[in-house]
């Protein structure tokens, strides 16, 4: 009998790692905790269909809420629409399909669980919270607010970012996600080193945002907001205490998770599921994403301190006139060398001298954001 298996974290590492599992080793006993009575959160996670292998793709399509052919994205110089594929899942369409598919003696929900004391019971726990600390990081922030409006919104292709919003704490863009023809979520997105949602003037900063759009708001359906962290250094080292630490690995730079975990878990779950294995497979994943992950340091550190906060949204702007082939290595994660220089080819969206205070680490606000 193969050793059974727990995971504490029932949101996206988690339910992902779940749902894999039950794929690809349904014999395996594994139990799922999560101290929250529902599965995801209250969340959206979106992504590039190219960010993710084409196997994991298909195992992720049953939890996949909507998609679209492509987006657009909007700055004060320039727009475009990139035909990229783009999908999305929803934490409420999330926790339909796990709890339909997976048994009921697998899930532990409203169990608040300690990984270390889960040692005792088997050898195999997964910390699937994703409670990592940062030292040296800003903060991507957002509120959103998924809206039903009375007559049809008419937005068909999802806006990712709005930066022709007036730019507040820096890098500041409105997201518009349309669910259907009458549901679209509306976020505020920021990029700040403080933390810190002020909820009640996000809230109607967003509704003014839909009434100037022409839409008439029959109902607020849900809310998500949210900090992630922006890092202007490396990750800190998983901890040795014997469980097998899922946090701390995401997109230095745009805070999406979900790639990273959709491609570690399909290298997990093809395993055997022993535990050196998986914990060899953890440790090569992390050092294979090092190189990149150390160069999107360096960019946010680049946007933070290298331009003033009303200036920020030019490193996305810049960004966003190259291929739509680079814009598919960037969202992935991967980089070459040379796809690395290409961000710093023809007019840099930066100031030059402060750039190089970066580049020799003399200081910058960066040193003191938290």
């Amino acid at each position: 009998m193969q050793t059974p298996v727990i995971i504490v974290g029932a949101g996206l590492w988690g339910g992902l790692l779940a749902w894999f599992l039950l794929k690809r080793h349904p014999r395996l006993e594994f139990i799922l905790y999560e101290e929250n009575t529902n599965l995801g959160g209250s969340h959206t996670w979106s992504f590039h269909e190219t960010d993710v292998d084409l196997e994991g793709l298909e195992l992720l399509r049953p939890l996949i809420r909507k998609s679209w052919p492509s987006y657009a994205v909007k700055f004060p110089g320039h727009e475009r629409r990139v035909e990229l594929p783009y999908h999305t899942i929803t934490s409420a369409h999330f926790d339909s399909v796990l709890r339909a598919e997976l048994p009921e003696e697998r899930l532990r929900l409203g169990r608040r669980v300690s990984p270390l004391a889960a040692l005792k019971e088997t050898p195999i726990v997964f910390d699937a919270r994703g409670i990592t600390p940062w030292v040296r990081c800003a903060h991507q922030k957002f509120l959103g607010l998924e809206l039903q409006t009375r007559r049809p919104h008419g937005l068909t292709t999802p806006i990712l970012m709005d930066a022709t919003v007036e730019q507040i704490e820096g890098l500041r863009f409105l997201y518009y996600l349309p669910l259907d023809d009458h549901r679209i979520l509306i976020e505020d997105t920021r990029y700040s080193e403080t933390s810190f949602l002020d909820h009640y003037r996000l809230r109607q900063q967003l509704l003014t945002a839909a009434s100037g759009r022409g839409w008439e708001v029959e109902a607020i359906l849900r809310e998500e907001h949210g900090a992630l962290p922006i890092p202007f250094s490396r990750p800190p080292a998983a901890d040795e205490t014997g469980v097998l630490n899922l946090g701390g690995i995401f997109h230095d730079t745009t805070g999406y998770s979900l790639p990273d975990a959709v491609r570690l878990i399909d290298r997990l779950t093809r395993s055997t599921f022993g535990l050196k294995d998986l914990r060899r497979i953890i440790t090569d994943y992390r050092r294979s994403r090092e190189a990149d992950r150390r160069f999107f340091c360096f960019l946010n550190r680049l946007m933070f301190s290298a331009s003033d906060e009303a200036q920020r949204y030019r490193t996305m702007e810049f960004f966003y006139r190259g291929s739509e082939t680079s814009i598919k290595k960037f969202y992935r994660g991967e980089l070459t060398h040379l796809d690395r220089l290409k961000f710093f080819l023809g007019r840099p969206p930066v100031q030059l001298g402060r750039a190089m205070d970066v580049i020799f680490e003399r200081g910058g606000a960066y040193e003191s954001a938290q």
